[in-house]
């Protein structure tokens, strides 16, 4: 309990198992991009004391992990061990007050800042939130464009779990294309879309703001929008 499992995994439904098993566990989890400058990453996780890191054999041996336990859920001796375990809960009591995940800032003014999260105010904001952007009607679509390695797609992963929602997680390729995301959108019919305006204008650059726009709610998020 109140340990941090560092999770460096790629984007999909690995990510979301992982982070679910650290809560679980009764612990908080921190995303970490295998794409970031080793200094950073072996900054991160000196600074969040981080107990493990989670992710794929062939990223782990790559990562300036230092003395850090790693753990490859790819690899056949872990895969095994994980099926030998009780489909049951842990047990682990999750409290409001205790962390859910730490993120950290870009360090761009300065050395990195890790923001601590806790459930309670994770839970506040996922129930704030079909009052106040429309997410949340029960089998709702969601679409997440954003990487897991940031916070910014977060309203869309834990407002699809918490209401019985489907996720769909685009590949970081095909999020950046506005003909594969505005095909995505209508075909699997999407209710839900966080985007960057930015990001969102890029998108509606090539096929209109129609062929972007999810049917029920659009959150912008991450800067000013124009």
């Amino acid at each position: 309990a109140e340990s941090v499992v560092a999770l460096c995994l790629p984007r999909g439904p690995g990510t979301v198992a992982a982070i679910l098993a650290a809560w679980k566990a009764g612990a908080a989890y921190l995303p970490v991009d295998p794409e970031l400058p080793a200094e950073r990453i072996a900054f991160l996780l000196a600074d969040s004391r981080a107990a493990a890191v989670v992710g794929l054999e062939a990223v782990l041996h790559e990562l300036p992990v230092g003395r850090t336990p790693t753990i490859a859920v790819d690899d056949p001796a872990v895969a095994a061990e994980l099926a030998a375990q009780p489909p049951t809960a842990p047990g682990a009591m999750v409290e409001p007050g205790r962390l859910a995940y730490v993120i950290y800032t870009s360090g761009s003014a300065g050395q990195p800042k890790g923001v601590a999260v806790t459930h309670g105010s994770l839970a506040n904001y996922v129930a704030s939130v079909p009052g106040r952007v429309g997410f949340g009607r029960p089998g709702g679509r969601y679409a997440l464009l954003q990487a897991q390695a940031t916070d910014l797609g977060n309203t869309v992963v834990f407002a699809s779990l918490a209401t019985g929602g489907v996720l769909h997680i685009l590949d970081a390729e095909a999020a950046m294309d506005p003909a594969v995301v505005s095909g995505y959108l209508t075909a699997h019919r999407i209710d839900y879309l966080k985007a960057v305006p930015s990001h969102l204008a890029a998108l509606t650059a090539v096929s209109g703001a129609q062929g972007v726009l999810p049917a029920r709610s659009l959150v912008l998020g991450g800067e000013a929008a124009p």
